[in-house]
């Protein structure tokens, strides 16, 4: 609904600041599911999000970042957004510089016979851009001034037995291949203490994201010393942990995405409150940026009889769909506690429950600690472009990894990225209490600060069309490098001659 609210314009930082009287601090959240170089969009609809973030604030509607969330490629965008906005860096300079720049296929490429891509290169090139303040200097007025809660989603290669008490004695273990890692990124934090290793705080930011990124059918498996988290194991009833030791190897985050949106939903909650004292006293608005918007691209031709789709089409199709469903059963989720809570208002306000019935009903239903989230999802389908996502997002081949083989393809889908959180920012904004010159002025920066985004994103080609023989070269490398590994691991090690 409109804003019925009155407001008045002050002069602040050189603007005309529009001020609601009775507004509350709008607090957003963002998940961002692993999607290997269609970080890329992500990396673009993040840069979109705070361009719009730090617009919002100027004109003086209170607006902060509370909780990010992901996993694989998404954990990366997430940290050094997470990074950006609390030093008053140029988010869209980095991210741009990172996505579409400085990160390709040669820089992941392995040299080694142990697998076919390594983050070696990618870790010494992320720590240089989060140390190098020449050429992404802090800039006056983008530091944000709560901390975010930082979240990244792993997959536990060991699986966790998990006790499982009953109304009637133990069901027995289950077993849970889902975990995560924690992190608080304040406006006064170290760049250092993110890539640096501390015995006192545990994992590195920078080395869990890696970690969650790290896909088996790519990468090498990682190690994580977990000693600093061993009591929350056990809190949650873990059974099998290491008696010696808690250093647990783990794989892709994305593989099973382990429910992030309700996670990271709480996370954001839990910092409302630390900081206002109330999680009624803010909005809450939490955005999910999905390049394939929870499912993969190219959905037409499994419903076409003539298809006939092979079994390499089956597999990739498959593998696409795994991590996808939790993601969609998440959202629902959400969305099933907003739609209970509405109607327990609506109940509550028409009289046919008193104050204390209300309140017993919702513990008795598990969701007196439950409150009312705003939810958002940015993707290319919220474009109407008359096309699927398949025809818009061109990094999506080579099993996601195809835009890490030309720059013109990671460029269309950084740019398809901020295109799409800018669309959906022009949607969401008038519905809400913002005022209209502060939606023209938002809108209007984002137009202004990437005016040629739409001339970058490319449409109606599949991406392996778009590689020039430079991109092919890439690729027969890569093939090349899957082969030498794979003949490495099938063959016997011969045993060493003695004397």
């Amino acid at each position: 609904m409109p804003s019925e609210t009155s407001s008045f314009a002050v002069r602040r930082n050189g603007y005309d600041t529009y001020v609601s009287a009775t507004s509350q601090p709008l607090a957003i959240s963002l998940t961002l599911p692993g999607s290997a170089s269609l970080g890329a969009f992500q990396a673009g609809a993040v840069s979109a999000v705070a361009r719009a973030v730090h617009e919002l604030r100027a004109h003086g509607v209170e607006t902060h970042v509370t909780a990010i969330g992901g996993s694989s490629a998404g954990s990366i965008v997430g940290l050094l957004a997470a990074h950006c906005l609390m030093t008053g860096r140029n988010v869209r300079s980095m991210m741009q510089t990172a996505w579409v720049d400085e990160v390709d296929m040669d820089l992941l490429r392995s040299g080694g016979s142990e697998a076919p891509l390594s983050f070696h290169g990618l870790r010494e090139k992320l720590i240089a851009f989060l140390s190098d303040y020449d050429r992404f200097p802090r800039e006056p007025g983008r530091q944000l001034d709560w901390p975010i809660t930082f979240q990244v989603g792993l997959t536990s290669l060991l699986g966790y037995e998990i006790d499982n008490p009953g109304d009637s004695g133990r069901i027995g273990p289950t077993i849970s291949y889902v975990d995560w890692t924690e992190h608080r990124i304040t406006p006064e934090h170290d760049t250092g203490d993110l890539y640096q290793d501390s015995e006192a705080t545990g994992p590195t930011p920078l080395d869990t994201v890696l970690t969650s990124a790290a896909h088996p059918l790519g990468f090498k498996s990682s190690a994580l010393d977990r000693s600093n988290d061993r009591d929350c194991y056990r809190d949650n009833r873990v059974q099998n942990l290491p008696e010696d030791h808690t250093v647990l190897w783990y794989a892709d985050g994305g593989l099973i995405e382990g429910r992030p949106v309700g996670r990271i939903v709480s996370a954001s909650r839990n910092l409302v409150s630390e900081t206002l004292g109330s999680v009624s006293a803010a909005r809450l608005l939490h955005l999910v940026i999905d390049p394939l918007a929870s499912g993969p691209a190219g959905q037409a031709k499994w419903a076409e009889p003539e298809s006939n789709p092979g079994w390499i089409d089956v597999v990739r199709r498959s593998m696409a769909i795994v991590p996808t469903q939790p993601l969609h059963d998440d959202i629902r989720g959400v969305i099933e506690v907003n739609t209970g809570l509405q109607r327990f208002e609506q109940l509550r306000d028409s009289g046919g429950l008193d104050e204390a019935t209300a309140q017993a009903v919702l513990e008795w239903a598990g969701m007196s600690d439950k409150v009312h989230v705003e939810l958002g999802v940015i993707s290319p389908r919220g474009l109407e472009t008359g096309g699927g996502v398949d025809e818009l997002l061109t990094g999506d081949f080579v099993g996601a990894f195809g835009g890490f083989l030309k720059r013109s393809i990671r460029a269309s889908d950084f740019a398809l990225g901020w295109v799409s959180a800018a669309h959906w920012f022009t949607s969401y904004l008038p519905e809400h209490e913002i005022e209209a010159p502060v939606i023209e002025a938002v809108e209007e920066s984002l137009e202004h600060d990437f005016p040629d985004a739409r001339d970058l994103i490319i449409t109606g080609d599949d991406g392996i069309d778009v590689l020039d023989w430079k991109g092919r070269w890439r690729l027969a490398l890569l093939a090349a490098q899957f082969g030498r590994v794979t003949v490495a691991a099938a063959t016997p090690s011969l045993p060493s001659r003695s004397d």
